[in-house]
């Protein structure tokens, strides 16, 4: 009876050995499960991670672009040519390293445009680790024709000024053998050659092409003028409206004496073309009390003598301009300009377009220049 006993106590202890190693067994193979599923986890973290990472970067990269070096490149360039250079030239390889730090690994991401004028990507890497993952942004970016225009006070091949006479502003020689004699008249501002200055800041050819096909000119209409036309002649007080972008007028004389005045309704440009005989004295004005970008006046003739107001630019690139006593607030363009008297000249306080010009550079934004062209993809 007791050897019995005995050999039950020894069962007893090869079923608890036996019970342990299977534990034993089952609890390593459930960790290596769980290990492997912790590696897959962890894998496919980092899998997702990274590819947010180069995703986070091409985005980054755009809005740096978009926000803070394309508008300084586009004000820097005079053409598109250069504009597209220094694109290329300043936006090269960056790295984007601003991220958190993740489970013991810097993440960052590689980036870099590529392309050709208009059509760009943004390639960007993410590393995270020894992973990585790559991912491109299409992006559109566009160059907007600056326009040509009138900058300076004066531009001319001689100027002189006499008596209180003075010019508000930079004056561009148009030709270095050009003179600039002040006597005791005030000039404190710049003065500067033709070929020193950016190309959209000297003034354009004289333009004719923008001027609608007229035939035959007739008697100016009564009461307002309110469409384009050409004109026997423009003489006393005449209201022009300009409430629909440019209004071209073509006129063979204009004549404004003794307060005559042109004066200007609406928020559009006045382009005069004055053919044969511009004559404004003892007071006559035009666009008084306006704005100088408003109204520009071409006067193809040789000769001119200003002795009353004009509030806009006055373009006579062939005629030998004398202001006694005149006030101009805009650009002059002439071959020679002389000033007497209490003549004064003042700049344009804004940039004033040829027709059908952007009326302001100030108008161009990062908007019109670079949009996305499709979502970020995966390489």
């Amino acid at each position: 009876m007791k050897k019995n006993l005995k050999n039950e106590k020894g069962i007893a202890l090869v079923a608890v050995l036996l019970m342990i190693t299977v534990i034993s067994i089952l609890s390593v193979a459930l960790m290596g499960v769980t290990a492997t599923n912790i590696k897959l986890s962890s894998g496919e973290r980092d899998y997702q991670s990274v590819y947010y990472i180069a995703e986070a970067g091409a985005i980054k990269a755009y809005q740096n672009i978009k926000n803070e070096r394309l508008m300084d490149i586009y004000e820097e360039a005079d053409s598109a040519e250069q504009f597209f250079g220094k694109l290329q030239n300043e936006l090269g390889p960056i790295i984007i390293n601003n991220f958190e730090e993740s489970f013991g690994h810097e993440p960052y991401a590689e980036v870099n445009l590529n392309g050709h004028p208009e059509e760009y990507h943004i390639t960007s890497t993410g590393f995270l680790g020894n992973r990585s993952r790559t991912v491109t942004l299409d992006i559109n970016i566009d160059w907007v024709d600056k326009p040509s225009g009138f900058y300076f006070a004066i531009y001319a091949n001689d100027i002189e000024l006499g008596g209180n006479a003075k010019i508000i502003g930079d004056v561009a020689m148009l030709s270095p053998q050009g003179s600039f004699t002040r006597g005791n008249a005030t000039h404190d501002d710049s003065v500067v050659d033709i070929n020193d200055i950016p190309d959209r800041e000297k003034p354009p050819p004289f333009p004719l092409e923008f001027l609608p096909d007229f035939k035959d000119a007739s008697p100016l209409p009564r009461g307002t003028v309110k469409a384009d036309g050409y004109y026997e002649e423009i003489k006393g007080n005449t209201t022009i409206d300009v409430s629909n972008g440019d209004r071209m007028i073509r006129v063979k004389r204009l004549q404004l004496g003794n307060g005559d005045e042109i004066k200007l309704i609406g928020d559009g440009r006045l382009i005069l073309y004055v053919e044969d005989n511009l004559s404004l004295h003892n007071g006559g004005k035009i666009n008084s009390g306006g704005v100088s970008d408003k109204m520009t006046i071409f006067y193809p003739g040789s000769n001119l003598t200003l002795r009353g107001e004009i509030i806009g630019s006055l373009y006579a690139p062939y005629a030998a301009v004398t202001s006694n006593g005149g006030l101009l607030e805009g650009s002059i363009i002439a071959d020679r300009y002389t000033a007497q008297g209490n003549a004064a000249t003042f700049e344009p306080p804004n940039f004033t377009s040829m027709p059908g010009g952007r009326p302001s550079t100030g108008e161009v934004t990062a908007e019109d220049l670079i949009e996305i062209d499709s979502p970020v993809k995966e390489q």
